[in-house]
């Protein structure tokens, strides 16, 4: 009994459907096409079940078949379990990522602050010293200034050490006075 067009056409697609590839018959391999077929269900692969042509492939045995499933099983395993480690290593990832972006922000804020705070004290200080120095100036009576041109051969001794004394910080410091010679005069300190 002949095979319908349609019959050969179902029979082909049910092998396709449920089969596997095998050692490729002579057909598959002149088309160099894939040659699936399954010995359950026809003797032929579904290349030449569609054709109706008879068909020379090497069915695989059953116990290959079976470690061939059960390897590529494992295999579908191992990938399954190497994309949802991919995808926690992902997720990992992004959180150290948007951790380590807060953190450069907050390192960037807090160099901002210590440098606001930085320019205010020093801002402080200049006006602190704009007043002093503007007090210091109002202390000097007019009668206190001379319009005659200022030396330091014109002061004494006991003159200049009080004129330099006012400038130091403390009353303790005194800046030794070279006389003549380049020598240290008395009443100031060595080095």
């Amino acid at each position: 009994m002949t095979e319908t067009k349609r019959q050969r056409i179902t029979l082909s697609e049910r092998i396709h459907f449920n089969g596997h590839r095998m050692t490729a018959c002579s057909h598959c391999v002149r088309l160099n096409v894939e040659c699936i077929g399954n010995k359950w269900i026809s003797n032929r692969c579904a290349n030449c079940a569609r054709m109706g042509r008879r068909c020379n492939a090497v069915p695989v045995e059953d116990a290959e078949l079976h470690e061939l499933l059960e390897a590529r099983r494992q295999n579908r395993k191992e990938i399954d379990k190497t994309v949802a480690a991919i995808g926690n290593l992902s997720n990992t990832l992004r959180l150290l990522q948007q951790r380590e972006s807060t953190l450069t922000e907050r390192v960037s804020q807090f160099a901002r602050r210590e440098l606001q705070s930085s320019i205010e004290a020093d801002a402080a200080v200049d006006v602190a010293i704009q007043e002093q120095s503007e007090v210091d100036v109002a202390n000097v009576s007019s009668s206190e200034v001379s319009t005659e041109p200022f030396s330091l051969e014109s002061l004494g001794e006991v003159q200049l050490n009080e004129l330099l004394s006012s400038f130091l910080s403390s009353p303790d410091d005194e800046v030794p006075i070279q006389d003549d010679d380049g020598g240290i005069a008395e009443g100031g300190q060595g080095n």
